[in-house]
């Protein structure tokens, strides 16, 4: 996993990237709604996308940022943020 922090004139960015496997364009989607887990309805599947991306949504967009997720097999998935410097 590499995370990155920078500035450019008003606003901050952040970046995260899992070089694993991407998570699928369907399902990235799927995720900023918060009603997707990959269990896909077997409660008895542990394994979850959980709602760790969709609060990040929901933290960014009440401070003005944005999030996009992006994935792909060269460089896995990519989630990269941005928000204003000054709240």
């Amino acid at each position: 996993v590499k995370v990155s922090i920078s500035a450019k004139n008003n606003n901050a960015f952040f970046k995260v990237q899992n070089e694993g496997p991407p998570i699928p364009e369907r399902i990235q989607e799927m995720i900023s709604n918060g009603n997707f887990t990959k269990t896909n309805g077997d409660p008895t599947n542990k394994d979850s996308y959980g709602l760790g991306l969709y609060i990040l949504k929901q933290i960014l967009h009440g401070h003005k940022g944005k999030i996009y997720v992006i994935g792909n097999e060269e460089s896995g998935t990519v989630v990269k943020n941005t928000f204003p410097k000054h709240l």
